[in-house]
């Protein structure tokens, strides 16, 4: 009989738990879709080119600017993992770019056991479904850069600080510990990570003292080996991630860009679409919303007294407790959010919506849980519904543009329309990257020469283009970077005052312009 009972205890748990499974799955292969389709159709944009030729080198070279020139410290997981990853099938631009797919899939399950850790199954269902669907998850698992890898490990970072401080065991501080080194020599803003974790861990401190010598080992190795970590990473120029000096492509940020970060984790940017669609857009979401939950309540609303209904209400519980899992939800969507805004503010520029990555998953379980708390008055479709008209239309949106700097197209034009005595002027050029990544993709047989980003005395760009244009009778310039350098060159070249060569043509391209002059001897 005892048998029996087991049998159909276990038979019920199967079929209770096999629909949670089947979502997360469906969920994982909706995620893995996104961000496989279209994942080679644009070219590398310079950031990617940088990641092409750094992992391109041969292994002893790598490692050697790893370990001895502290050139690549801060991302060195990435880095490593991109080279040996790429070694089989040589770099395109889906073979270096899958592995940040790769990531990016990984995360959507992550993000489930963070979210069924903290708040159950529910919760991480929603959760990992929003980071699904997410377009600023699937563009930085579509990148050949270390964001995906950042979030990924960020989670398991977190998950695995959950269960130290739940079971308080040894061995759980020692792994948490562990990851968070890879976090740190993934990205350095990983700090800001540590920092969630320190701060609720001296906030609920009554309730994890009794595991202080676990975290105080695990606390050891984790700044030892990252002090050890900092003594090449400080021969980078700039020092670790430029908090010395700002990062000089970066301006000091607004509330309005503080705002639009944690908006762009989740709901559409304007790709294509003026932001007047994409304001339509939630308004069309919204009347569906409000529609929605009329019809839904139609009938409670008839069969109830005023009195009835309103105890009702109040008897709906749409905040949350105040918990210490809430806590640190909390704190992990502000603090690696507001401490980069803060320093940018008071000191030097270092917010960049990309390098805020890591907060993003907080933002997916604030919301699930928003959604799970109103399920009784807002079914989870109908809320579900409304995201997805607001989230939908951006999604389509960000695969038909061209997000990425064109440089494919770039070289071909360049190509397609030049004279056997041209020569191609990459201007600004900073330390040779704009030139490597036009000559990723040029396949003709022109000469080239780089004017540096750096050089901003006139006589000195005139001197630089005499010489790169000299024996010639045409010359192409090709511009990318920060608006402020590119003006500066541009002011020059097409001003007729100051040089004596005729322009011919120009176009446009994402991100990169190109010209074509005739030069008057």
């Amino acid at each position: 009989m005892n048998i029996k009972k087991r049998i159909s205890q276990s038979i019920s748990l199967s079929f209770h738990v096999q629909p949670k499974v089947m979502y997360l799955f469906l969920i994982i292969l909706l995620g893995t879709f996104l961000r496989l389709y279209n994942l080679g159709i644009e070219s590398f944009w310079f950031d990617e080119i940088y990641t092409v030729h750094q992992v391109s080198q041969d292994s002893q070279t790598l490692i050697h600017q790893l370990i001895i020139q502290g050139d690549l410290t801060r991302n060195a997981i990435y880095y490593l993992l991109a080279h040996f990853w790429v070694l089989p099938y040589g770099v395109t631009e889906v073979s270096i770019r899958s592995l940040s797919a790769l990531f990016g899939v990984l995360s959507i399950g992550m993000m489930y056991l963070v979210g069924n850790a903290l708040f159950g199954t529910q919760v991480g269902l929603l959760s990992s479904f929003l980071m699904a669907i997410s377009t600023f998850q699937i563009q930085h698992s579509q990148d050949a850069r270390f964001y995906s890898l950042f979030v990924l490990l960020t989670l398991v970072s977190l998950y695995f600080y959950i269960l130290a401080i739940k079971t308080k065991q040894l061995w759980l501080w020692i792994i948490s510990s562990l990851i968070n080194i890879l976090l740190f020599y993934t990205h350095t803003y990983a700090i800001f990570v540590f920092a969630v974790e320190y701060i609720h861990y001296f906030i609920y401190w009554k309730n994890n003292k009794d595991a202080l010598i676990q975290w105080v080992t695990s606390q050891t190795l984790l700044i030892f080996t990252i002090v050890v970590g900092f003594i090449p990473m400080l021969r980078e120029e700039g020092s670790v991630v430029g908090l010395s000096k700002g990062l000089a492509w970066i301006t000091v940020p607004s509330f309005r860009d503080l705002l639009r970060t944690v908006y762009g984790y989740l709901f559409p940017q304007n790709y294509q679409h003026s932001w007047l669609f994409i304001s339509a857009s939630f308004f069309a979401a919204t009347v569906f919303f409000i529609i929605g939950i009329f019809s839904f309540n139609i009938r409670r609303i008839r069969n109830r007294s005023f009195a009835e209904l309103r105890n009702w209400v109040r008897n709906t519980q749409f905040l949350p407790p105040i918990s210490s899992e809430l806590i640190l939800v909390a704190i992990w969507l502000i603090f690696p959010v507001m401490l980069p805004f803060i320093y940018s503010r008071l000191f030097s520029p270092i917010f960049a919506d990309r390098y805020m990555i890591c907060a993003a998953p907080a933002f997916y379980l604030l919301i699930a849980i928003a959604i799970l708390r109103v399920s009784r008055v807002i079914p989870i479709s109908l809320s579900l519904g409304a995201l997805m008209i607001v989230i939908i239309p951006g999604l389509q949106d960000y695969y038909v543009s061209d997000i990425n700097e064109q440089w494919r197209e770039v070289g071909a034009y360049v190509q397609e329309n030049g004279y056997p005595n041209d020569v191609i002027v990459i201007a600004p050029d900073a330390n040779g990257y704009q030139t490597k990544s036009f000559d990723w993709y040029y396949q003709g047989a022109l000469p080239s020469c780089g004017i540096s980003s750096i050089i901003d005395k006139e006589q000195e760009i005139a001197r630089i283009l005499a010489d790169c244009t000299m024996t010639h009778d045409r010359f192409w310039v090709v511009m990318r970077g920060p608006p402020e350098v590119v003006s500066r060159f541009k002011s020059f070249i097409l001003n007729p005052n100051l040089t004596t060569i005729q322009l011919i043509n120009e176009r446009h391209f994402v991100e990169i312009s190109v010209y074509l002059f005739d030069l008057s001897r």
